[in-house]
């Protein structure tokens, strides 16, 4: 192992081994705000070797930024998947965390940051630890063992077994005498994980996200003049509720269907995909609400079109855990959301008078919401609350939280 002299030993290193839209999003916040402080110390970010690719606002961001400063450590050798099943996500925890110990030891940083903390647990509870001892810090996107606390929702058996699981895997990782900070993107489970005494410091972690500067995009797809847009963007798969909308149009009144567009922005989930098309052939033969896909993955200016153009965004997602930048970017365009009621997303609508929160997953309930919001939107969205809740929730809130935590 090459020794790395203090003067010139990395400050902090940001471990990602995913590359979905938030995740470059998040560490573009982060190099931004790191460069904007003018400081002589050195982040790392350690990333798949495509990450640059897909994220390539963030690519050119590094490309400007002094070598001095900003330093990419490309993963060599096989990248773990997650699969689906509990000893698929098992392998996954477990590999990254080898793969996280030889970088920790290669780039010997000061601090590490774990940007999935949630698939690093069971490596921080019986992993190897780095021969190199840095403080280490994580985000934690996905509690859920404080819902029935949270929403007064009463948990099933399966429920109440999986919350004590997720209680006592998250105890022991805090206990990781490495481990220093956890920033978790909820809130609300900030003072049970603080009560508990670990010795590890919980943060509350905004959401951030800052609106791009929009260039004249034509986004139409041919809608019918006339017509609302109602829009669901994002990852088209079942579990973000693609198929409870277009179950839900036959029940919304004929009159409002025949002045509706719903457009689903973003690329659909291929096993997926086969059954939303015979999805949307059903919708289209039994409603009379048009149908636009637009099956990519969005440039931010051709997403923030998206969202200037429509009347109202729907976040009916099923049983989903954890925030959704969704809110805070209809909040900030000023567009009010129906959503689902479950967890931190039904929480937050219901707080921050965002729009409305019903059960996504029962159509006629979903469809009575659309109709509601659409014809009496006053009633339920506050534009001052909506736009409080996403000036809590900007890159600069995002970066400065957790940099001012590890610098």
């Amino acid at each position: 192992m090459t020794e790395t002299s203090p003067m010139t030993r990395p400050h902090l290193m940001v471990f990602d081994v995913a590359t979905g839209g938030h995740h470059g999003m998040f560490v573009q916040h982060l190099v931004e705000a790191w460069l904007a402080r003018e400081q002589e110390r050195q982040l790392v970010l350690v990333v798949a070797p495509h990450f640059l690719d897909v994220h390539r606002e963030l690519a050119g961001v590094i490309a400007r930024a002094p070598a001095h400063l900003v330093r990419v450590e490309a993963i060599d050798g096989p990248i773990p998947s997650p699969g689906v099943s509990p000893a698929d996500l098992i392998r996954y925890d477990l590999s990254q965390g080898a793969i996280f110990r030889r970088f920790v030891d290669r780039v010997q940083p000061k601090w590490c940051l774990l940007m999935q903390f949630d698939f690093l647990q069971l490596h921080l509870i019986l992993g190897k630890s780095p021969l190199h001892r840095p403080r280490i810090a994580g985000i934690y996107f996905r509690p859920s063992f404080h819902y029935a606390a949270l929403t007064g929702m009463r948990p099933s058996w399966r429920e109440r077994l999986n919350d004590a699981r997720k209680r006592l895997t998250l105890k022991r990782a805090l206990h990781n005498p490495l481990f220093d900070t956890l920033f978790s993107l909820d809130p609300f489970v900030v003072p049970e994980i603080d009560s508990w005494q670990t010795g590890t410091t919980v943060l509350a972690l905004p959401d951030g996200y800052t609106p791009p500067v929009q260039a004249p995009v034509a986004v139409s797809h041919s809608i019918d003049s006339g017509r609302q847009i109602v829009l669901t963007y994002g990852s088209l798969a079942e579990r973000k509720g693609i198929f409870s909308v277009l179950e839900a149009l036959p029940h919304v009144p004929d009159t409002l269907q025949r002045r509706l567009a719903v457009v689903f922005a973003g690329r659909v989930h291929e096993p997926d995909s086969a059954a939303f098309r015979g999805a949307i052939a059903r919708a289209e033969r039994t409603s009379h609400v048009q149908i636009v896909v637009d099956d990519r993955f969005l440039p931010e200016p051709e997403l923030a079109a998206w969202i200037d153009a429509a009347a109202l965004l729907l976040v009916a997602y099923r049983h989903h855990i954890g925030s959704s930048n969704v809110l805070i970017r209809a909040a900030a365009a000023g567009k009010p959301v129906v959503g689902s009621d479950y967890g931190l997303v039904g929480e937050q609508i219901r707080r921050h008078r965002l729009g409305l929160a019903v059960n996504a997953n029962d159509p006629a309930s979903l469809a009575a919401a659309l109709t509601d919001m659409l014809e009496t939107p006053g009633r339920h969205f506050d534009p001052a609350e909506a736009s409080r809740f996403s000036e809590a929730n900007t890159a600069t809130a995002f970066a400065e939280t957790i940099l001012n935590r590890l610098t």
